[in-house]
């Protein structure tokens, strides 16, 4: 069955026409034709032409260029305030590095340009005139639902190793099968993910997880997943032999990622790697049953290591530390708890938090009478957290109605004094021992405080 014509947005028609107009051929090309067929619309619409850049710099003369990758044959044209990306039909030199060609060269055949490329559903052209050309498949294979690579799958896992984790991030958000050959290429090839940048691997992997689908490529791809994050093979042949426990290690981390559906990447990425410490503080006792006291503080150190090595940036990499750390944590649902949880971590960690537990506790035996009350109490705390949130509970320094002035101006108090005398007035507030109004706050340090340090 013939696919319906592309909509194509009027600049791109005419930037196309245009082409044609002066003896070139033009066409839609990659992700946008991709996603068009698949019912998507997409977000640009990157071309491809059999001239040079040299021509469509003559052919757009009247228009503003830019040469965005003129080493490659890429010129943007800027039309209606928006940027379109043209490329010379191309061949690709040597990858001696497994990410980049040592040279290019230019082509005037458009399957000779597309048998360069990643995927057979990315290796689709269409223009208005010609429709879709497509020499490898491409369009039966979005059909089936299926990632195929474009001729022999291990010489193009070879060229760009980043082409491994762009499989199975496809296969994560688009919900398509990797092809047998094409799987066993990318496992095979796997080691040479190390000569791509730790930057574009994290890139990768934060697309992956964000994936409706991404528990099915973490199951099937454990070996590539630890060629990334080395840390996690210990994981997969860990057993849990607990009271509260039904699966072993790996199965477990899966399960709590699962239960992370729609929330940030980050905190699934955080779900994967909250028990990467369990192997190594795993311990049997008599009884046959594991423990794994400590693990924790274990994983959060490991957990550092990983967010440092992938590049995250400082805010990202303190927030998966000190999730997993306290993801463990247990607190009752009483005011004071959670007020205190409140004012050590932030009312967006502990959103976070809250939710890792949740994910977390639903992965262990829910027949358990421990695991139930465990569930009965983290929705709780979140109800108590939230309540305390929209009705502006104290329990920040800034949120005192006393300030550091007001301590100076009518104390002698200074310096770190004053300070301590803060968080001392927010403990009482917090645990209901003073209400939060400037006259019992100054009864509370006169009283109370100030004699403790004098």
């Amino acid at each position: 069955m013939t696919p319906a014509p592309m909509a194509l947005p009027q600049a791109a028609e005419t930037i196309l026409a245009r082409l044609r107009d002066a003896g070139y051929s033009a066409y839609i090309v990659g992700g946008s034709v991709r996603d068009s067929l698949r019912g998507v619309l997409p977000h640009d619409y990157d071309m491809t032409t059999d001239a040079t850049p040299e021509e469509m710099h003559e052919v757009f003369r009247d228009y503003r260029l830019i040469d965005t990758g003129i080493r490659h044959g890429t010129v943007a044209v800027m039309m209606n305030r928006e940027q379109y990306e043209i490329t010379t039909f191309r061949v690709d030199g040597d990858y001696l590095d497994c990410r980049h060609p040592d040279s290019v060269s230019f082509t005037r055949s458009l399957r000779e340009d597309l048998a360069r490329r990643d995927f057979t559903m990315n290796a689709i052209a269409y223009s208005p005139e010609d429709g879709y050309q497509d020499p490898f498949g491409g369009i039966m294979d979005i059909e089936r639902g299926i990632i195929r690579a474009v001729g022999d799958p291990e010489t193009r896992f070879r060229e760009d190793a980043l082409r491994i984790l762009r499989a199975l991030r496809f296969s994560a958000t688009l919900g398509f099968e990797i092809e047998e050959e094409t799987a066993r290429a990318a496992s095979h090839t796997r080691e040479l993910i190390k000569n791509v940048s730790r930057e574009r691997i994290r890139d990768e992997l934060m697309k992956l997880l964000a994936g409706e689908h991404c528990i099915e490529v973490l199951r099937r791809f454990p070996d590539i997943l630890a060629t990334v994050i080395p840390a996690l093979a210990p994981l997969y042949d860990c057993p849990q032999n607990s009271l509260y426990h039904l699966y072993p290690v790996w199965e477990h981390t899966l399960r709590v990622v699962e239960g992370l559906a729609n929330q940030p990447p980050l905190l699934r990425l955080v779900g994967l790697l909250h028990d990467v410490g369990k192997p190594a503080c795993r311990t049997t006792d008599a009884k046959g049953k594991d423990h794994f006291k400590g693990h924790p503080e274990v994983s959060a150190e490991i957990v550092e290591g990983v967010m440092r090595d992938l590049r995250f940036d400082n805010k990202n990499r303190e927030t998966a530390v000190l999730l997993t750390r306290i993801h463990d944590l247990r607190i009752p649902p009483r005011e004071a708890d959670v007020l205190r949880l409140l004012s050590e971590i932030g009312y967006e960690n502990f959103l976070l938090w809250n939710d890792l537990q949740r994910a977390d506790n639903n992965a262990h035996d829910p027949s358990n009478p421990v695991i139930i009350r465990g569930k009965q109490n983290i929705a709780a705390i979140r109800r108590l957290g939230e309540e305390l949130q929209s009705r502006g509970a104290c329990y920040r320094l800034t949120d005192l109605a006393l300030t550091g002035k007001d301590i100076l101006a009518e104390t002698c108090l200074t310096g770190k004094a004053v300070g301590e005398a803060l968080g001392l007035l927010l403990g009482a507030v917090m645990d209901g021992r003073v209400t939060n109004t400037r006259e019992a706050l100054l009864l509370y340090l006169r009283t109370e405080i100030l004699p403790t340090l004098s």
